[in-house]
């Protein structure tokens, strides 16, 4: 009887553990929720076609922020499905691929100065590649700044930009 008991016992854990392991995989990607409707007080940003931004703060979940000098003109450009992007070294410029919330960049070119070891310019880097949405607050408001998020994930980072 233990020789039966035993292996059943060993297949019912295995089966639960995948099942958990499934449940929690399958919630991130929700969460992430890069397509469907917007979430309460998001708004798509359907046109960044034609704008600029500068960079005001990259925030963490960790609640840490990195900001820019006020010196420093940290830029991100749309123009006909493409961007640019000033950083504090170098000039980066590719494509970028927009539906409903959720967003792609494909870096294609990039000057190729030496940066200092602490620029903003690998986080860009970083955020560009990883993008997953957008989100716009304040889409032609007069009374406010419109303010455009692109955001790393639900556990990762955003970064915050003003438009100019």
């Amino acid at each position: 009887m233990n020789k039966i008991l035993l292996p059943m016992i060993v297949l019912v854990l295995i089966c639960g553990l995948l099942y958990m392991l499934g449940s929690n995989s399958q919630g991130r990607t929700t969460e992430i929720g890069n397509s469907g409707e917007p979430e309460a007080g998001e708004q798509i940003a359907d046109n960044v076609d034609g704008s600029s931004w500068r960079l005001r703060v990259i925030e963490y979940t960790s609640g840490t922020e990195s900001k820019p000098d006020s010196e420093e003109e940290l830029v991100l450009s749309f123009e006909e499905e493409r961007f640019s992007l000033t950083t504090d070294c170098n000039a980066l410029s590719g494509t970028y691929q927009q539906e409903g919330r959720e967003v792609g960049f494909s870096l294609e070119e990039s000057t190729e100065k030496a940066c200092k070891e602490n620029g903003f310019e690998t986080e860009l880097r970083v955020l560009l590649e990883k993008a997953q949405r957008i989100q716009l607050s304040n889409p032609g408001s007069n009374d406010q700044e419109e303010v455009l998020a692109v955001i790393v994930g639900p556990d990762s980072y955003k970064a915050v930009f003003d438009r100019i």
